[in-house]
């Protein structure tokens, strides 16, 4: 295991805590003093929290933040910065935002304010990458004004049947606002550009329940009972790298690879990115689904009935 001592790690126990919010809280608690946050979030200034809900539409433990982490996070940050801020981006296949802040009980979090990333609310602007052929767009006060905000990425250890795994880094590619695929032929110095451009100045894994199998959005939960925090990401994802070691790995999705086979041609790319692009979209909602009405929510059920963060995740669904 990689040693760092810039990275806070902690276990999620229950021994002498009252019950499993105050035993999140603790870990948190514990790996950010581990990782020296005070040092790395500037106080009284506007912090943004990127959380990660790369799909909305249903609950599946481990593919998104956690809200007990969230709400850790923010209880231990909030009298030290100024207002808290939770960002992300507009979900895949145009889902439905609030629908997905319900389902995974985010809307029961408090002292903080959503913010969606979308030319709605936003102004973007349009930067280049080397040897990337598509601009990428970000919002222009996430990078123009980086030293009047803090940037917190907070995701949890998933499996991607594209990069291998996904943690912290890739968590910020949701900011970026685009027809996003078209970045996964260039993907590693995307996150690497997007990263630079916004500067994050802390991340934390969150590994109570992780995803294995074929993330980031169809898998198998299960349990680490782990935080781990720095302000050096690419360290943190290094080290979330080997946490998933005997993880079961993502493969390849049939349909991504199809689209992928098109876009590597002129005239199917235009017609499928000009012309069929809403289309597109409502087929991938539609196969992300259907694995969840066929086998992915009886997964789920499964795997609630005898886990311990059963009631983080249950208790918004009933």
């Amino acid at each position: 295991m990689l040693s760092n001592l810039e990275i806070g790690v902690a276990e999620v126990s229950l021994e002498g805590k009252k019950n499993l919010q105050e035993a999140i809280n603790y870990a948190v608690r514990l790996a950010m003093v581990k990782a020296d946050w005070r040092r790395h979030i500037q106080p009284k200034l506007p912090t943004y929290i990127k959380f990660n809900m790369c799909w909305c539409d249903f609950l599946l433990p481990g593919m998104c933040t956690s809200p007990a982490v969230l709400q850790a996070v923010i209880d231990v940050i909030k009298d030290h910065v100024g207002p808290i801020y939770l960002i992300e981006g507009v979900a895949a296949a145009h889902q439905n935002f609030k629908k997905g802040c319900r389902i995974n009980g985010y809307d029961l979090l408090k002292n903080c304010k959503f913010q969606v990333i979308s030319e709605d609310h936003f102004r973007f602007t349009e930067f280049s990458l080397d040897d990337v052929p598509f601009p990428i767009k970000l919002p222009t006060w996430l990078v123009s004004c980086r030293n009047s905000h803090n940037y917190i990425s907070i995701a949890p250890v998933k499996t991607h049947s594209v990069t291998g795994f996904t943690g912290v880094m890739k968590n910020s590619f949701g900011v970026s606002h685009y027809k996003r695929v078209l970045y996964h032929f260039y993907l590693e110095k995307v996150i690497q550009g997007i990263n630079e451009l916004i500067q994050p100045c802390f991340g934390i894994l969150d590994g109570t329940v992780v995803l294995e199998g074929n993330g980031p959005a169809n898998g198998n939960s299960r349990e680490l009972d782990l935080i781990v925090a720095s302000h050096d990401l690419e360290a943190l994802d290094n080290y979330g790298r080997q946490l998933i070691a005997d993880f079961e790995p993502a493969k390849p999705q049939k349909y991504a690879e199809l689209m992928f086979w098109l876009m590597k041609h002129q005239v199917t790319c235009k017609v499928l990115f000009d012309w069929l692009w809403p289309l597109g979209a409502f087929g991938v909602k539609i196969i992300r689904n259907y694995w969840y009405w066929s086998e992915g929510e009886r997964e789920v059920k499964r795997f609630l009935e005898t886990s311990k963060y059963r009631e983080i995740y249950v208790r918004n669904q009933e």
